[in-house]
């Protein structure tokens, strides 16, 4: 199913629905899916290890999942510093010393991090490849896209006393946010199930909440 496919479902439930709206909730959605189950997941790794201990992290990051400290034979180094991630950057630290850079025996430091999906701004049948949550996913994103409409469109109803009123489809945004949140269970579910990593690291923020997960493409 391509962009186009479902901008024409949208266009049959809600015909105000025009491109332009139908792009900003599919974004807003995916972006939403995303950072909720963390399904997108790839890996970057940082530069001038010897001349500094805060790095930028990538432009398309959301949250970390996991830093993997490197020997130079490319072997993991178990729990070596401490980290903290904030406003654009991410810095190590010692546990034990002060340091002002990478200890010499870590030779590369990768990370694993949450990603932002592409935004689309175009319906054309080709337009699947750059849907970016795995294909199974997408009826996810679609239902928070539909919660959101019908938050937004009012149904007319009759009354006890016969009198026509618009108001809310509560049933069918409470059926959305039932959907939707299934979905997250089961990207998270999915994600868990490609986890090749036993480690865990310290680090000044909760490791708790820092999943330990090595992602493979989706099938």
């Amino acid at each position: 199913m391509n962009i186009q496919n479902l901008y024409e479902e949208i266009r049959d439930e809600f015909p105000e629905v025009g491109e332009s709206y139908f792009f900003k909730l599919f974004n807003d959605a995916q972006l939403k899916f995303v950072t909720d189950s963390g399904v997108l997941v790839k890996t970057s790794k940082l530069a001038s290890l010897s001349s500094k201990v805060t790095f930028t992290v990538p432009t398309d990051f959301i949250r970390l999942k996991r830093v993997d400290f490197l020997n130079s034979s490319n072997e993991i180094i178990y729990d070596p510093l401490m980290y903290y991630v904030g406003e654009g950057y991410i810095r190590f630290d010692s546990p034990t010393s002060t340091i002002t850079s990478i200890p010499g025996e870590i030779a590369n430091i990768v990370l694993c991090y949450v990603y932002t999906p592409t935004a689309l701004t175009s319906i054309s049948p080709e337009s699947v490849e750059t849907i970016s949550v795995p294909t199974q996913f997408i009826e996810g994103v679609m239902a928070w896209v539909r919660r959101k409409l019908y938050q937004r469109y009012k149904i007319e109803v009759v009354d006890r006393q016969g009198t026509v009123r618009k108001t809310n489809d509560w049933n069918a945004i409470q059926y959305y946010t039932n959907f939707y949140n299934d979905e997250v269970r089961k990207a998270i579910k999915y994600i868990n199930s490609l986890d090749t990593s036993a480690m865990t690291i310290r680090t000044i923020e909760s490791a708790a909440d820092i999943p330990q997960y090595t992602v493979r493409p989706a099938p």
